[in-house]
Parts: structure tokens; C-alpha cells; sequence
């Protein structure tokens, strides 16, 4: 519920890891050198912000279930600004070489334009699609193609979550399955440990684990 996922989302919001930094720290130099007596230089830890949200969600066929689950995501999810790229896209089955900026599927975004907007600094992808599941069966080349996709997505995506927002068993024996076992898909069910398990994937503190374990 909204609950669950502003619980989840809030600690992504803030997050940060300290590098060292180049600047130097005045205080704390002068405070070394009064109780050593020997002039060090002691500089100051930078924060250095993880990679910013972007969300996109499978729309349309199955997916229409699942639609206020989607809305509630990017409603509560803390997306990244982008300039002149949407932090929401759109797609149908599979984001094979392309995403939309509506819902209908208007105004194309190409892979290659996102490699090359993104190439010096990566975006952090939050992905909403069944993955076939709620079908129940295998789909070779929707598995092939979304194979496909996840590869060049790696050109600008840092960390890849995808939310299933079908039960995690009922991926075994489906399309899905067979996806989440994607290296770099990380794949997850809707449930509160689940999405705490996703933030913590965006976060680069997902331990490395099967995907499939928690069926």
C-alpha cells in the first residue's frame, strides 16, 4: 500500500556516501596542529549523491490491473530531474531499443539519446512491468528481447530494479522467471520486505543474492 512504499522510498530520498575530499578543512588543520603541534593538513569529506531515479513503467495488455499500483509508485517515488527527459517513460511488454514519454506512446526516447545524455553519470532505473507473469507462461521472445534490452540499458543505467507487481510465486514456470535471472535485473514482488530489498538494491547496499529465493 502508500504506506509501504513511502516507508520504503524515504530512505532513498537523503541518501549519500562521504569521499574524501579536496578541500581543506581550516578548523580542524588549525585544532591538529594545537594538539600535535605539527601542521597536517585534514581535509573535508564531500557528500557524493547516488545516481537519480528514473521510472519507467510497462502500459497497457496485462498492465492495466496494475495501473494504481504504478500511479501510487511514481507518486511517491523520489525521482530525479532531468531537464529536458521526462523521469517517467513509458512502454509496452518489453523497452526494446525505445521508451515513450506518454502513456499512448507518443514522442519516442531512444536508447542511444539516453546513452548519450546520460554518459558521464548514470541514472539509477526503476522499472513496473508484470514481465509476463500475470500470462503464466513462457514467452522465448519477450525473454530474448528483454535480454536484449537490459544488455544496452547498462550504456546508461547504474542499477536496474524491476518491480513485479505480481505475487512472487507466480513468476515460476512464466516469462518472468526467466527474467529476473537476467544478470543486473534485479527483480522484486510488491510486498513491504520486498521494496525495502529494491531501495536497498538503489542504494548499492542489495547484497548479492538468487533472485528467485524468496519464491
Amino acid at each position: 500500500g502508500q504506506r509501504d512504499l513511502r516507508l520504503s522510498w524515504r530512505y532513498l530520498r537523503t541518501d549519500y556516501t562521504l569521499r574524501p575530499g579536496e578541500e581543506v578543512d581550516i578548523e580542524a588543520t588549525i585544532a591538529s596542529f594545537f594538539r600535535s603541534g605539527m601542521f597536517t593538513p585534514v581535509y573535508r569529506p564531500q557528500k557524493s549523491y547516488y545516481a537519480q531515479l528514473m521510472l519507467w513503467i510497462d502500459h497497457g495488455g496485462s498492465m492495466v490491473a496494475f495501473e494504481d499500483f504504478a500511479r501510487q509508485v511514481q507518486a511517491l517515488a523520489p525521482l530525479g530531474k532531468f531537464g529536458k527527459l521526462p523521469a517517467v517513460a513509458y512502454f509496452r511488454n518489453v523497452p526494446a531499443g525505445r521508451v515513450f514519454e506518454s502513456p499512448a506512446h507518443q514522442r519516442a526516447i531512444s536508447f542511444d539519446t539516453l546513452a548519450s545524455r546520460f554518459r558521464h553519470k548514470k541514472v539509477n532505473l526503476l522499472i513496473i512491468s508484470d514481465a509476463g507473469a500475470a500470462r503464466g507462461h513462457y514467452d522465448e521472445m519477450r525473454v530474448f528481447h528483454t535480454r536484449r534490452a537490459m544488455n544496452r540499458m547498462r550504456q546508461f543505467a547504474h542499477r536496474i530494479v524491476w518491480l513485479n507487481p505480481m505475487p512472487a510465486h507466480r513468476w515460476w514456470d512464466s516469462s518472468a522467471e526467466a527474467i529476473a535471472r537476467i544478470p543486473g535485473c534485479h527483480m522484486f514482488a510488491p510486498t513491504p520486505y520486498d521494496l525495502n530489498r529494491a531501495v536497498d538494491v538503489l542504494r548499492g547496499k542489495g547484497r548479492k543474492e538468487n533472485k528467485l529465493e524468496h519464491i
